[in-house]
């Protein structure tokens, strides 16, 4: 009988932490934004394909998903201010929100593509750093074989392309203060290994690639994806 209840509970547990799918309206969206860190919110209309294909993951990532997020769904065709707003011009979109602030939702569709990038994204995402200790503290702690994204941009342009590229540190500058970390610098690292061709004979940082030569055109792949 004991053993009986325990299951009845954990059964209750489950299904009362499991959340549905939030309908977001103009009247709902400010409280929605402002009292959670993190929403997700899909744009629909309800005769489009891909928005009916989408419904089940999105449905399951609201009860099976990180519980710490608030998964909303507006109907576009309805809700016509809110698509003006948000700039939408097509569906299904999903916006991405912290701390009410508008993020692009670069994820898939499946709940598994959903769920592991919510997962990178309500990760701490980056090192902040203050000061010009700071910053040699974090290249300095570079292990061999390690790649490294140094920022002053935006935080909302860092942490978007920071979500895409987990496997690589994160270091996010603060302040506009630093002299060589005015804003806008990016700046893309890597520790070569010991007797490495270009470190030879110790590891040394390797300076791939910074926002000063944007003009050049040039940029750099870390893990499979062209961050720049």
């Amino acid at each position: 009988m004991i053993n009986m209840k325990l299951i009845l509970l954990f059964t209750f547990i489950l299904c009362t932490s499991a959340k549905d799918v939030l309908t977001v309206t103009k009247d709902n969206i400010d409280d929605t934004l402002n009292k959670n860190e993190f929403v997700l919110l899909k744009f629909y209309a309800p005769w489009c394909g891909h928005c009916k294909a989408l419904a089940p993951e999105y449905e399951r990532l609201a009860k099976e998903g990180q519980q710490d997020v608030v998964y909303g769904e507006i109907d576009a065709t309805v809700e016509t201010s809110l698509a003006s707003k948000y700039r939408i011009t097509g569906y299904p979109v999903m916006k991405w929100f912290v701390n009410s602030s508008e993020y692009e939702y670069r994820g898939g569709r499946s709940f598994d593509q959903m769920n592991n990038w919510i997962k990178l994204a309500t990760s701490e995402w980056a090192q902040h750093l203050y000061t010009q200790s700071d910053v040699e503290l974090f290249i300095d702690s570079m292990k061999e074989g390690e790649a490294a994204v140094l920022s002053s941009d935006e935080e909302k342009d860092v942490r978007s392309v920071a979500t895409l590229v987990p496997n690589v540190r994160w270091g996010w500058i603060k302040t506009y203060e630093l002299p060589d970390w005015p804003k806008g610098t990016l700046k893309v690292l890597y520790k070569g290994y010991e007797n490495d061709t270009k470190c030879f004979p110790e590891p040394c940082i390797c300076l791939l690639y910074t926002s000063d030569a944007a003009d050049e055109g040039l940029g750099v792949d870390l893990g499979g994806r062209r961050i720049i």
